[in-house]
């Protein structure tokens, strides 16, 4: 361990510099810690992560629509594939296509959903 002239912050010896102030060992400043230089940096890292975010946030747009569809189409199968007819206790056989119907109309809703979602969000990134 050595000990920072600058801040007298016990340091491994491992390190040649100051984690809390930026000296080395012998005490002379390596580090720019100024307010000007890290509000500069944190400025330019601010710009880069929104405009970062403007493309995630179209990605994530786009994706949404493509899984709203995928699901849309996996309801419409699942409903194709619901047994609509049962026996009751009297032995009867009785249509009943109630839960065939919320699957096959949520599906188309979705699909139709996701479709406009993604055609919406593929047309503005293409104008843009």
């Amino acid at each position: 361990m050595w000990t920072c002239k600058n801040c007298n912050e016990d340091v491994e010896d491992n390190f040649d510099l100051c984690w809390n102030c930026g000296f080395d060992k012998l005490g002379n400043k390596t580090v720019d810690t100024s307010q000007e230089v890290l509000f500069k940096a944190n400025k330019e890292e601010i710009s880069n992560l929104k405009e970062q975010k403007v493309i995630n946030t179209k990605n994530d747009k786009n994706a949404l629509g493509l899984i709203l569809v995928v699901i849309g189409v996996v309801l419409i199968i699942i409903a194709q594939n619901i047994n609509t007819e049962y026996q009751d206790y009297t032995g009867r056989f009785i249509e009943d296509s109630t839960k065939k119907n919320i699957f096959l109309y949520s599906g188309i809703g979705l699909l139709l959903i996701g479709g406009i979602k993604a055609a919406n969000t593929f047309t503005k990134s293409k104008s843009t």
